[in-house]
């Protein structure tokens, strides 16, 4: 880690252009090419890019590592935190939006609220309900690519017994948009990337156990559980048709002309977005919470 957080304006204006590294590092990658590990991996000097002025579009293609430098000014303001618990989608960074949260005994609260933070049974509720944004690693055609995406999650936790609350995270996320890189991909495509994940996870809000993995208790602890889905996709934007061949071009490889999947409404048009999905892929999850007891000779 860095010695002290890393200046948000710096990596910006790298990540643009204006900016340029006095003394880069090697490119073995990105990490050791911006941060310097004799200084306690913190950002190496800076300069500004007199070039940059004469030709903004010329800085903009000569940078390198974009991806790694907006994932990190992303990251910076929420602490490298991912709260998308529920799901195995490699995010390493989340921000919550329009966030809102109703908790037992709020001053001031309606009738309606009221009733919602107490289920049937009588028992007291919390519910959290938030759009968020976040980044994810992801592997495609044998590289590492950053992704823009964003979802939705919901988090309510049950007081049954005063100082334990059951915990139900509810999460779904879309990561969509892959960030430019100084790196030609492999395949334009992206595949692998883009996907819609959903998920669940019971648990127990402190970390304790929410049971025990067999009836007769000679199992060991559950920690959680989770169930999760994920749908990888690619999507594309038409950019040309060809009536008679019934072909199209598309954004991401103009000139290139290629027989497109059917659509729905019959015929595709300039500007149309094709999506094509794979295979989802489903997991379930037990986290065991191991006791060790030692014992006394």
């Amino acid at each position: 880690m860095a010695a002290e957080p890393l200046s948000t304006k710096d990596l910006f204006l790298l990540a643009v252009g204006p900016y340029n590294l006095k003394n880069p590092g090697p490119e073995t990658a990105a990490r050791d090419y911006y941060l310097d590990k004799d200084k306690q991996y913190a950002l190496r000097e800076t300069e500004w890019n007199v070039g940059w002025l004469a030709s903004p579009e010329s800085a903009w293609g000569k940078v390198r590592h974009r991806d790694w430098l907006l994932a990190n000014i992303a990251a910076e303001p929420t602490g490298s935190t991912n709260d998308l618990t529920s799901i195995t989608e490699p995010v390493f960074a989340t921000l919550d939006l329009l966030s809102s949260e109703f908790r037992p005994g709020m001053p001031n609260a309606s009738d309606a609220i009221k009733q919602a933070v107490t289920t049937e049974t009588g028992y007291e509720r919390s519910i959290y309900t938030a759009l968020t944004v976040g980044l994810s690693e992801q592997e495609s055609a044998g590289q590492k690519v950053i992704v823009l995406g964003a979802g939705m999650r919901w988090r309510t936790r049950v007081w049954r017994e005063e100082s334990q609350a059951l915990q139900a995270d509810v999460d779904i996320f879309v990561p969509f948009l892959p960030l430019p890189s100084s790196t030609k991909p492999a395949d334009v495509t992206r595949p692998n990337a883009r996907s819609i994940n959903a998920g669940i996870r019971i648990s127990r809000a402190n970390g304790s156990s929410i049971g025990n993995e067999k009836k007769d208790k000679s199992g060991q602890d559950l920690a959680g559980v989770r169930f999760n889905l994920r749908i990888p996709f690619t999507a594309r934007f038409i950019t040309n048709v060809d009536r008679l061949t019934k072909e199209v071009t598309y954004s991401d490889t103009p000139g290139n002309w290629y027989k497109p999947p059917p659509s729905a409404s019959g015929e595709w048009k300039v500007g149309d977005l094709v999506t094509t999905f794979p295979e989802p892929k489903v997991e379930a999850l037990n986290r065991l919470r191991c006791v060790f007891i030692r014992r006394e000779e």
